[in-house]
């Protein structure tokens, strides 16, 4: 996503370690549930956040279900999803947005397609192996297409695609047709059908005024390529079900926007800040708690209600930014709830390893969407959206 690199370049990268741990602790805040995840990546220079963040939970989706360790290649996404951004650049004759940003939908809407491959089929090694810098990809990538559709005698090259997708598999590699995984070989099909991945079960929520409750739109997005569409909930019926998946074992893959003052990467915090506001319950004010790790909570937050959250996307101050995983709920001393995201800026020189506590307030005001099991939902919410047979 857009603003993601700019967050990436005041963050000091050196090589991830080796399959970095949770942290034990949250400073101040009390862990509620933390559920299974795989170790923390790091995206470095690329607009990949919406791959890492769904791979992260798919891999968490499988450590639930089969209760097996996979490191699934995000790059196998990337790569087959630049192709159809490519496409769909041509048809709208370069009207739309052509990055390597994207939303959540983009990697369950592939693997229909394209199947799913680990990480030894499909390494990042072309790019700079665990530090990818795609920024010269994504210029080329762009020059290209504009050449293309600005081109009149172009538009007659029925060969553009091909020449499209070398250029990926010098960048990228080549796409294998099959691999070999403990001892047997699976195409990608074939691999996607034996972790029984099945993007049918999942779903995509979001919470906007402008559009009717309990329906679907494509959420207007720059970085939304493809016109994916979510379904339409209010906030507190999307939180409830989020905490009620959380609580049940479940993960979610979370699209937000990160660029508030408040999101405090280095120290591990995302909040929001502002003029004091009357705080409503369930995020009553606080004394700031520095006894524990020297952390400073916030006193108070805005109060988040549904008009809120909308004027804030209204007036762009919440934007497509970034996509991370959550993966379990804190309290901190007053009582408030915080969610435990998972980030891909790797781990090296912040407070909790890669991991980053999100207040209440700001995942109820900076969410863009989110992706989650249909059978985590809350059973009413699901009726409603006649999710239900």
């Amino acid at each position: 996503m857009r603003k993601e690199i700019l967050w990436l370049v005041f963050i000091l990268h050196a090589a991830v370690s080796a399959f970095p741990q949770k942290p034990d602790h949250f400073g101040p805040f009390r862990v509620v549930c933390l559920n299974p995840s795989t170790p923390v990546k790091d995206q470095y220079k690329t607009n990949t956040c919406w791959s890492f963040s769904v791979v992260s939970f798919l891999e968490s989706e499988l450590l639930r279900k089969l209760k097996d360790t996979f490191d699934l290649s995000e790059m196998y996404f990337v790569r087959n999803v630049y192709e159809k951004k490519a496409e769909k650049y041509f048809r709208m004759h370069g009207t739309i947005s052509l990055s390597g940003g994207g939303v959540l939908n983009d990697v369950m809407d592939a693997v229909p397609a394209v199947g799913v491959v680990p990480e030894q089929a499909y390494p990042a090694g072309r790019t700079g192996g665990s530090l990818q810098d795609h920024t010269l990809l994504d210029k080329t990538v762009k020059s290209f297409m504009e050449t293309l559709v600005n081109n009149q005698v172009a538009f007659t090259d029925t060969a553009w695609k091909s020449k499209f997708s070398a250029l990926l598999d010098d960048w990228l590699g080549e796409v294998p047709d099959h691999f070999s995984w403990k001892g047997h070989y699976y195409t990608p099909l074939a691999f996607r059908d034996s972790l029984g991945i099945e993007p049918s079960h999942y779903i995509v929520l979001t919470s906007f005024l402008h559009h009717p409750w309990y329906s679907e739109f494509s959420v207007e997005v720059p970085d939304n390529w493809n016109w994916a569409s979510a379904w339409n909930v209010p906030l507190d019926e999307l939180e409830q079900t989020v905490r009620h998946a959380l609580s049940y074992g479940f993960t979610i893959a979370w699209a937000a926007d990160i660029s508030e003052p408040g999101f405090d990467w280095k120290n591990g915090m995302a909040y929001l800040s502002g003029e004091p506001v009357p705080a409503y319950a369930g995020q009553s004010a606080g004394a700031q708690d520095e006894s524990c790790d020297k952390i400073s909570l916030p006193s108070q937050e805005p109060f988040v209600n549904q008009l809120f959250r909308q004027k804030e996307f209204d007036r762009y101050a919440t934007t497509d930014d970034h996509a991370m995983h959550i993966i379990g709920m804190a309290e901190d001393s007053t009582g408030r709830v915080w969610y435990i995201a998972k980030n891909s800026w790797g781990s090296r020189g912040t407070k909790f390893n890669g991991y980053l506590l999100v207040s209440g307030p700001y995942f109820r005001s900076k969410t863009i969407s989110i992706l989650m099991p249909k059978e985590a939902m809350l059973y009413e919410l699901k009726r409603k959206l006649n999710l239900t047979k």
